[in-house]
Formats: structure tokens, C-alpha cells, sequence
């Protein structure tokens, strides 16, 4: 095919995705998160930076969930480096099922009917969203029935994964989710002299293929030395290349986290006893956007123990939670 040829069809189509009717590429599921991300179409990667066990992987978990079930034409890839496959569905069942994790860990033993319900649809419709190839989990290591060891947090294997995907489903909006990227391995073909070149190397690798395969990304990166503080972008930068070449890099934050509970940024939640919990609130910090103007930071509920975070609908609780940020920073 002669280039110009080529340029021709690339060009033409995209005049015909110029030309389809659409709010925004992806529908995020609440209000805040369209505004931010209105523009991070194929080719965007997402950096969500943070200190270990703020919450990282809960809001990475509950974004996908929300995207599968808000976009029809979506396919995502979970590359749960840091978890195993069970954990990681475990963590998606708890949220679509608000059970427990634990509870679904071990066996359901003390689920009631409703509970026993709920767990049943929960699984009904993970299991389709896999049959239908809506989403496709991957883990460090996999072991298959004859004893192989494939090895999936590799650089390669994850590029080659995507590239797969995106030829067996071209029409499909892909979305590719990596967690975390500290743990993935440079490509045993490739030589690095050092940590930090190994972390470049990996992160043009993952980056090219983000962009060859129109895919939105989203990867999470452990701060190593943050001193459980608001991430800045420096601090990002600091730890991944890849808060340089993306598009978006959100600093994660949760206080309670921080403080070891003693926190004045909760938020309150009334038990079925009537009972009042005080619960953490998550902030999600965009310290670098060129997907939208949106530069401020959103705050999410939070409910640790279903791996569940959810943007609040109500302008005034969201605009609460900001002041309580904004006042102990």
C-alpha cells in the first residue's frame, strides 16, 4: 500500500469519527469525571499515582466497572500485576454485589438470602462480560493445564496482548488497565543499565502500543517516597516516566490513610441499626490534563471494605468535601 494511499484512509476516517453525534469518546458514570476526561479519547494514557493502600487499585476497579456498564462498545483489559485473579474478582464482585470482600473470599459462609442474591447476579453478569470478551483479566503468572508458566507482566506481553485484542475487536473502544506499573518487567530481549532506564524503556514500549491501538489507558504507579502527603506532580514524575509522555496524571490521596484514621476529611455513613460510621473520602488530584481544562481535584466516597469508591451526585456534598481539602491543606 503506498503511503499516500494509507494517509488517505486514515484521514477519512477520521472525518466519519469527526462526524458521529457524541457528548464525549467515553461515558465515566458521573459528572466530574466526563468533565475531566472529556477528551481522553484513543491514544490517552492515564497516570494514577499514590502511597501504597491509599486506594490506587479501588478507584482503578470501580472506573472499569462503571465504563462496562455505561458503554456498550467497550472492551478493557485488567492486567492485575499486583494481585491475583482471584483477589481481582473477588474485588469486582464485593463492589457489584456490596458484600464484603472478605465475605466473598471466604466462601460466602455467612450471606443471608439477600446477600446469597445479590452474589448470584453479581457473578451472572462478570461472567458474561468475560464470555462476551467484555473484559479480559490478567495476572503476573498463570500456570496452564500442562504445567507451562506464562508470564504476563511483561512489557512484551502486554503490548502484544493489546495489538491482539485490537485486531480481533477493531470496532470496539479498547481500554487497557495496568496495575501497577512498578511491577512490570522490561522485555527479556531488551537491556537496560539501570532501573530508571528499564522504567523508560518499558514505559515507550506500553505508550507506543497505547497509541498504534487507539486505546485508553489507565495505570497505577506506587510513590516511593511521598511521606503520605498530597502527591504532587513532581512527586509523580519522580517515580514514572510515564507522568512526562501521558496525557493525565492524578495524584491519589486519602487522608484517613495518612493520619491512621485520625482524620478530620470523612465522610458519614448511617448503618441499617441506625448506627453512624465515619467512612474516608478518596481524592483524585489532576495535577496534569491535556484531555480538558479541569485541573481541580475530585472527591470520592468510599467504602474500603467493598473496594468501591463512587463520585457523589450532589453538587453540595462534593463541593463540602473540597472545602474540608482545601482547609487542611
Amino acid at each position: 500500500m503506498s503511503w499516500q494511499k494509507e494517509q488517505d484512509i486514515r484521514f477519512d476516517k477520521w472525518v466519519d469519527q469527526c462526524l458521529v453525534p457524541k457528548d464525549k469518546y467515553l461515558d465515566w458514570g458521573s459528572p466530574l469525571m466526563n468533565q475531566a476526561l472529556r477528551g481522553a479519547e484513543g491514544g490517552t494514557s492515564i497516570l494514577i499515582g499514590g502511597a501504597p493502600n491509599h486506594g490506587k487499585s479501588t478507584l482503578l476497579t470501580s472506573t472499569i466497572l462503571t465504563l462496562l456498564e455505561k458503554n456498550s462498545d467497550v472492551m478493557v483489559l485488567d492486567f492485575t500485576i499486583d494481585d491475583s485473579y482471584s483477589k481481582r474478582v473477588a474485588q469486582y464482585i464485593a463492589n457489584m454485589s456490596s458484600i464484603v470482600i472478605n465475605d466473598i473470599i471466604f466462601a460466602h459462609s455467612s450471606m443471608g438470602p439477600v446477600e446469597r442474591k445479590r452474589f448470584g447476579e453479581a457473578n451472572e453478569k462478570f461472567k458474561n462480560w468475560i464470555k462476551q470478551d467484555k473484559l479480559v483479566l490478567f495476572e503476573a503468572v498463570t500456570e496452564g493445564d500442562d504445567g507451562e508458566v506464562s508470564i504476563q507482566a511483561s512489557s512484551a506481553f502486554i503490548t502484544s496482548a493489546m495489538r491482539e485484542a485490537k485486531k480481533a475487536y477493531p470496532n470496539r473502544k479498547l481500554v487497557v488497565a495496568i496495575d501497577a506499573l512498578n511491577d512490570v518487567d522490561i522485555s527479556s530481549k531488551q537491556r537496560a543499565f539501570s532501573e530508571l532506564d528499564q522504567e523508560k524503556t518499558i514505559v515507550k514500549d506500553i505508550h507506543r502500543a497505547i497509541i498504534s491501538t487507539e486505546a485508553v489507558a489507565l495505570i497505577t504507579s506506587h510513590l516511593r517516597k511521598n511521606e503520605s502527603r498530597r502527591p504532587t506532580l513532581e512527586d509523580l514524575k519522580g517515580n514514572s516516566h510515564l507522568a512526562y509522555c501521558g496525557k493525565v496524571a492524578i495524584g491519589v490521596y486519602n487522608d484517613s490513610k495518612a493520619k491512621h484514621g485520625r482524620s478530620d476529611i470523612m465522610w458519614t455513613e448511617e448503618a441499617k441499626d441506625g448506627t453512624k460510621v465515619q467512612m474516608p473520602i478518596l481524592e483524585a488530584h489532576f495535577l496534569k490534563s491535556k484531555t480538558s481544562d479541569f485541573n481541580g481535584v475530585i472527591c470520592f466516597q468510599q467504602w474500603p471494605a467493598l473496594g468501591r469508591v463512587v463520585e457523589p451526585d450532589d453538587v453540595y456534598v462534593q463541593k463540602t468535601f473540597k472545602e474540608l481539602v482545601y482547609r487542611s491543606v
